[in-house]
């Protein structure tokens, strides 16, 4: 199987989440309670970049803070990503991991940044 799109995520127990669309320019969501976890921001079936989160539903959100309501100050290179994709009229789906008690969301992140690549975390 290919690594680093949406098939390999499925295969790592992530699931679909949502999306920002260029029409709307605003995450378009599931309901997430107070989970922590690793997400991943994919387009065109490219995984572009994976983060993690004590608290996905907020760390999501707060891209939406940004690109809705500073999208001049862009702080990271994943904002600036999402920016992009959606004035290429591309969409940016967000496919979620939420980690098990046991789970290191630090140490998860960084073997799957390791593994995968993704360009928007600049490795």
């Amino acid at each position: 199987m290919m690594r680093n799109n949406p098939a390999w995520l499925i295969d790592h127990q992530f699931q679909f989440y949502g999306s920002w669309t260029p029409e709307s320019g605003k995450l378009q969501r599931g309901e997430l309670g107070r989970v922590s976890g690793v997400y991943a921001l994919v387009v065109d079936d490219m995984i572009r970049y994976i983060g993690k989160a004590k608290h996905l539903r907020g760390r999501v959100r707060s891209y939406n803070r940004y690109l809705v309501a500073n999208p001049a100050r862009l702080p990271r290179k994943a904002h600036a990503g999402i920016k992009s994709a959606l004035d290429g009229k591309k969409i940016v789906s967000v496919y979620i991991c939420i980690a098990q008690p046991n789970e290191n969301v630090t140490e998860l992140e960084a073997m799957w940044i390791q593994e995968l690549r993704p360009d928007w975390n600049g490795t």
